[in-house]
């Protein structure tokens, strides 16, 4: 999406500060007692190493190294999922962080590859956690679990791409704007003070003010457009001078 690595590298990092700090704070909750605290632990300090990676050497890491970073994520929320040993572990909802990230910084196609491989390593992480615990009360709802999440995961993407769309359109849509008022500037005033200078120094004066009044004409009918209503005069005149902060 045309994102600098900066851009890529702060929105990351902070993914995974904030990703681990959630699962810290889950972990001084109430939690089932076949939830592998020190396994959760140590994949919450895993994350905690990468946020300073991503925070202060963005600059030298190549694009893929954020792809990378992106499936490491959903990784690192697979193995919560199995550590807290739980077909309905609430850790799945980790899940939704790395795509919106993969959808606004990342091609369409890479984006779904990304979507794809955490739909994958959820279904695999379910299949085990099933298998582990088969008289579970929930393990026979795996594929539901699934199916919720997967549908989750879509929905979320196809929403920010649609933002990420509308956005870029009316970023393009500005930028033609702009062109079309310098374009309409220069035509209409800067080519009329021309005419009215030219004219100065010919010496026919009569022309001068012509010019004069047709630019000035040109600029009120300008403003109007941009303001969206009727400039009279001394409407746009100042309160206080124009270096002078409010």
């Amino acid at each position: 999406m045309g994102a600098t690595p900066a851009t890529m590298g702060r929105a990351l990092g902070l993914m995974y500060v904030g990703g681990p700090t959630v699962a810290a704070l889950t972990m001084l909750l109430p939690h089932s007692e076949q939830t592998n605290e020190t396994g959760i632990w140590i994949i919450i300090a895993v994350a905690y190493a990468v946020g300073p990676i991503l925070f202060g050497a963005y600059s030298r890491l190549p694009t893929w190294a954020f792809e990378v970073a992106i499936a490491f994520a959903a990784t690192l929320v697979s193995l919560v999922v199995w550590f807290d040993g739980d077909v309905a572990s609430e850790y799945a909802f980790f899940y939704l962080w790395p795509i919106p990230f993969a959808v606004v910084f990342f091609p369409p196609r890479r984006a779904l590859a990304q979507l794809a491989y955490s739909a994958v390593a959820y279904g695999v992480v379910l299949a085990l956690v099933s298998d582990r615990y088969p008289d579970s009360s929930e393990a026979g709802s795996a594929a539901t679990y699934w199916l919720m999440a997967v549908s989750a995961l879509i929905t979320v993407g196809l929403v920010v791409r649609a933002l990420v769309r509308r956005l870029a359109d009316q970023s393009a849509q500005r930028e033609e704007d702009s062109r079309r008022r310098a374009l309409q500037i220069n035509d209409s005033i800067l080519q009329g003070l021309v005419v009215a200078r030219t004219a100065q120094e010919q010496g026919r004066e009569d022309e001068v003010e012509a010019a004069l009044t047709e630019t000035l004409e040109q600029a009120r009918t300008i403003i109007t457009d941009l303001l969206g209503e009727d400039v009279s005069p001394g409407m746009l005149r100042r309160d206080r001078p124009a270096g002078e902060r409010e």
